[in-house]
């Protein structure tokens, strides 16, 4: 693989650090791939409107493939968006009802995420148990009164 694939495939693909480049393809050939990595990076860099604290503006690389990545999440999103407007309007339900359930699987989704990243075995189970307590102990149900405040 040339060393100009190289700076599109850490950049369109995996989107990698300069040291993620060196854990990869070792010390020799870093220098050289991160310097083509952020010239094939500049090329498609975009100066947006929010500042950092130093007044220069953060900036967004978007090339064709990340394009296309976005694009199709853009997409994906749209198609839920329609999908989500036919079931509330379906099943006629408070548009309140479907939002609770819609971050109720946030929280389940952030929990089971927080629970993996500490290594922690929790499984869906134990987390809808969490959210809903059905034969909570008096100081369980207590931190089920803060979850919902």
């Amino acid at each position: 693989m040339s060393k100009t694939n190289f700076a599109q495939r850490f950049t369109d693909y995996e989107y990698s650090s300069k040291r993620e480049i060196a854990e990869i393809l070792g010390p020799s050939y870093v220098e050289s791939v991160w310097r083509l990595t952020c010239d094939y990076r500049e090329k498609y860099r975009f100066p947006l409107a929010l500042k950092r604290f130093d007044n220069f503006p953060f900036t967004v690389v978007l090339t064709p493939a990340i394009m296309a990545h976005a694009n199709t999440a853009e997409r994906k999103m749209f198609e839920y968006s329609i999908l989500y407007e036919n079931y509330r309007n379906r099943e006629s339900i408070s548009e309140d009802k479907v939002l609770q359930a819609y971050k109720e699987e946030i929280v389940k989704a952030d929990l089971l995420a927080l629970a993996h990243n500490a290594d922690l075995e929790v499984g869906e189970r134990d987390i809808d148990l969490m959210l809903e307590p059905t034969s909570l102990h008096l100081k369980e149900s207590q931190i089920y009164g803060y979850y919902k405040a």
